[in-house]
């Protein structure tokens, strides 16, 4: 789990395996800056989500980057992969992998959401933004 109040720098999450009973990886982000996140091998968040990548910034710069590398995968309990930002902050997500759970992507935004996928997703996805 990772959180981040007051960071002009952004953060950015680059992990290669990781593993959890609730979530794989978790960010939390409350500063300026973007949120990245790369998986570039197995992630597994046991009962939710595999990656939640949450923005709650309120810097206009800030965005959201989820990358799912080329033979990587991140699998949850309920949720692949979700994104969120309760500040409207744009939504992207790269997936190069395989992403799978009952929901394979949730995005929830009242700005952009885009999706770049050349990989697999397994489970409905559904997605609130305004593009």
């Amino acid at each position: 789990v990772a959180h981040a109040y007051g960071s002009t720098t952004g953060v950015t999450i680059d992990a290669a395996d990781a593993s959890g009973g609730i979530y794989g990886i978790k960010a939390e982000h409350f500063g300026g800056g973007a949120l990245k996140i790369t998986a570039t091998g197995t992630v597994k968040g046991t009962v939710k989500a595999g990656i939640l990548a949450d923005n709650e910034s309120s810097s206009a710069a800030s965005t959201t980057q989820v990358t799912v590398a080329q033979g990587a995968s991140v699998t949850g309990g309920t949720i692949g992969v979700e994104l969120t930002s309760g500040t409207g902050r744009a939504l992207s997500l790269g997936n190069g992998g395989a992403i799978s759970g009952i929901k394979g992507i949730v995005a929830h935004t009242g700005g952009n959401a885009t999706l770049t996928n050349t990989g697999t997703i397994t489970g409905m996805s559904m997605s609130r933004a305004a593009g």
